[in-house]
């Protein structure tokens, strides 16, 4: 795994994310210095199978077995760097989660949702 720096346009600020050196160095070599031009085949075969196989881990079911679900739960999270400080913040309790895509899209219960200077009709 690879620390690697990113600038949030929105938030103007830098945070850290945790990649797989394979999937920094991909990234580097195709899309920074362009190694095989902007409008190749090759590329987007490659972009294409990477993202089949991302989606294929993400839509694998977690264990059956609640408490070894939660310990998968636990460890994607630490791959992400996904603070997992305030469990009760989510809808779903930890051994809820099926796959790495359901938790990965969770909902937040609505009286921890931070709303900043929002107005709010009803």
């Amino acid at each position: 795994m690879v620390n690697l720096k990113v600038f949030h346009r929105e938030q103007k600020t830098f945070f850290c994310e945790r990649r797989p050196f394979a999937a920094n160095l991909i990234s580097v070599l195709l899309y920074k210095w362009r190694i095989l031009g902007v409008r190749n085949r090759i590329i987007h075969t490659i972009y294409d199978y990477t993202n089949e196989r991302i989606k294929q881990k993400m839509d694998t079911p977690f264990s059956t077995d609640p408490a070894k679900r939660v310990q998968e739960v636990k460890l994607f999270a630490d791959k992400l760097n996904v603070n997992l400080s305030q469990p009760y913040i989510y809808i779903k309790q930890l051994h809820e989660f099926e796959n790495a895509n359901d938790f990965f899209i969770r909902d937040i219960k609505r009286e921890f949702r931070p709303v900043a200077n929002a107005m709010v009709r009803t």
